[in-house]
């Protein structure tokens, strides 16, 4: 595993420790907007984010505008199951800003939920730990052994800082894992364990549903944490769609270290036409695409779709690189090609 590295996590990923993806998600999400009522009681959907309505309208006379979002709520149960995907729906109706938010607060409810309910999840108690025995099998593990092979924890922060992980989901499946495998294999504390988590470039391009707490910002919550209707609100607000521009000097530093990588890996991703363009260079030194490798993960990818997507890859540096997919979920890739990216 020498030079540079880049792993490109998509939603197929979480689905190996029990998130929900496409059509999951879509029927999660559906529950929570379904709202009915027997006058001011509700019966149906999320009352956490019901009470987030009311007090964002609990100044708007007659109750009118929480009976818009209540209409908005039951549109989008309606009409999602014609859609790709909650991201694709909240983006074919970009300017309505009532379904934009309905769908992000109903995003973080579901995916906090799905955290809750994941292998990576433990009741809280003295000590508490993830149990690895619950993910042998998964690309978590497999990543695991990957990226710490040969490795005593005094050399972790060199290695780490080569690589990067721009994760597509809007979970922290892989930071919240990261920090206990860290405790666990190398006998740490959370801080020196968070210490060297930190040393990866870790980026998500449409933002995630809250930081987890140790890294001690402000919109923090704990893994499968469930939020009252305040904090539910405020975690929205870091989900973004595909039509609303990330910062700058991310979408900057994801392209620098995809042109710059020496491999790169993509796992579980949907390769969709808008999360490509954001990793493409925007510039290409051509003196370094020999030698460059990319592998990716393709189960539930037709034959076609796969040559289709081969040439895709290539596109992004030319014909020089080697591309090698393989139509398997993601812990069998990281074991088909485990001489071609370790130490």
């Amino acid at each position: 595993m020498d030079g540079s590295y880049v792993f490109v996590i998509g939603a197929g990923a979480s689905k190996e420790v029990n998130l929900p993806i496409g059509e999951e998600l879509k029927t999660d999400i559906c529950k929570l907007l379904n709202f009915t009522f027997e006058g001011y009681e509700h019966k149906t959907g999320d009352s956490v984010i019901v009470d987030s309505l009311r007090k964002l309208t609990q100044h708007e006379p007659n109750n009118k505008r929480l009976e818009q979002y209540v209409d908005n709520g039951r549109h989008i149960c309606r009409a999602l199951p014609q859609a790709l995907s909650i991201d694709n729906f909240i983006d074919q109706h970009r300017g309505n800003a009532d379904i934009e938010l309905l769908g992000k607060l109903a995003i973080t409810k579901a995916i906090l939920l799905a955290e809750s309910k994941s292998k990576l999840a433990y009741k809280k108690k003295l000590n508490s730990i993830i149990d690895f025995r619950e993910l042998e099998g998964t690309w978590y593990t497999s990543f695991f052994k990957l990226i710490t092979e040969n490795c005593v924890i005094d050399d972790l922060k060199k290695r780490f800082k080569k690589i990067t992980l721009v994760i597509f989901n809007y979970d922290r499946c892989i930071e919240h894992y990261l920090l206990h495998a860290l405790r666990n294999f190398y006998d740490i504390d959370e801080k020196s364990a968070a210490e060297i988590v930190g040393y990866l470039n870790i980026f998500h391009p449409y933002g995630k549903v809250g930081d987890l707490p140790w890294k001690n910002t402000s919109n923090a919550i704990g893994f499968g944490e469930l939020p009252d209707s305040a904090e539910l609100m405020e975690l929205s607000k870091q989900i973004r769609t595909f039509t609303e521009s990330i910062d700058s000097a991310q979408d900057a530093s994801i392209k620098r270290n995809i042109a710059e990588a020496d491999k790169v890996v993509f796992l579980g991703f949907a390769f969709n036409r808008k999360n490509m363009e954001l990793l493409t260079p925007t510039s290409i030194d051509r003196s370094q695409i020999f030698g460059k490798q990319y592998f990716a993960s393709t189960l539930g990818i037709s034959q076609s779709g796969v040559a289709l997507l081969q040439q895709q890859i290539k596109a992004l540096f030319g014909v020089h690189l080697e591309f090698r997919p393989h139509t398997a979920k993601c812990s069998e890739v990281l074991k088909e090609f485990w001489l071609n990216l370790s130490y």
